[in-house]
């Protein structure tokens, strides 16, 4: 008797896993939230919409789905040409040791130049084209660049490198600039005239209190690169404005 009642109590227990797993299961598969498009920016551009990463064509779907910007990369050359590419080598050449021309005669397609993104946001007054920053010889020609195309108050400059986006700071204040790293304290940005505290999903996770000291110092904050749903859910949750992310997640009827 005691032994058919372990049996049922066993088969019973283990079909109630079961299916408790199996409900999980779907609800997670499930999961499909959206965003509001003026929290969400395409990384590299919105190449998942079927476009080459840091191509002229993925930023135009960013701009396309309504979302408030795309996140591109800078590199300058040695004859101080600005292109973008996400590495520091384009189809095996080294950018910054060779001249624009040495590039285009030693690879099979054009690299993407800085100034047709700003000649394409031109159209488009309320996007922003968020620019890390790689490496470059001269930050004064990046800036003029912008002022050239009339696009400045649509520029967010971004780095690694405290040093590029110190000198932003220093020739205009006027730019929106976000430090990437994690080895800069929101007081210290927020005292050097910093906009923006940029960094990993994972640092914020880690020290949650960053957060409101940044907006308590009048800094926003930004994270990258969210693709998972429920980590985006659990960022907008913990206060983040904005996200940049491979996956842009909204709904076509959103108006930005």
């Amino acid at each position: 008797m005691k032994l058919k009642l372990c049996i049922k109590y066993y088969i019973f227990h283990t079909l109630s896993l079961w299916i408790i797993t199996m409900l999980i299961s779907c609800k997670v598969e499930g999961y499909n939230p959206t965003f509001p498009k003026e929290k969400q920016i395409a990384h590299r551009g919105y190449w998942n919409a079927g476009a080459p990463e840091n191509s002229l064509q993925a930023v135009q779907y960013a701009i396309d789905a309504g979302l408030y910007g795309a996140e591109i990369d800078i590199h300058e050359t040695k004859d101080g040409i600005v292109v973008v590419n996400h590495d520091d080598t384009y189809e095996g050449i080294n950018i910054r040791s060779s001249s624009y021309q040495d590039i285009l005669n030693n690879t099979n397609a054009d690299i993407p130049l800085f100034s047709d993104f700003l000649i394409l946001i031109q159209k488009y007054p309320k996007f922003k084209l968020i620019v890390e920053i790689k490496t470059v010889y001269n930050i004064k020609s990046i800036i003029k660049l912008t002022e050239q195309y009339g696009v400045s108050s649509q520029i967010e400059f971004i780095s690694f490198n405290k040093n590029y986006c110190e000198d932003i700071i220093q020739v205009n204040p006027e730019y929106k600039v976000g430090y990437l790293g994690y080895d800069l304290s929101p007081q210290y940005l927020a005292d050097k005239g910093y906009d923006i505290i940029n960094s990993s999903y994972n640092f914020f996770i880690s020290n949650p209190e960053i957060i409101s000291e940044a907006y308590s110092l009048g800094l926003q904050v930004y994270t990258w690169t969210v693709n998972d749903a429920h980590l985006m859910s659990r960022m907008y949750n913990m206060g983040i404005l904005r996200i940049t992310t491979d996956y842009p997640r909204y709904n076509n009827s959103d108006k930005i």
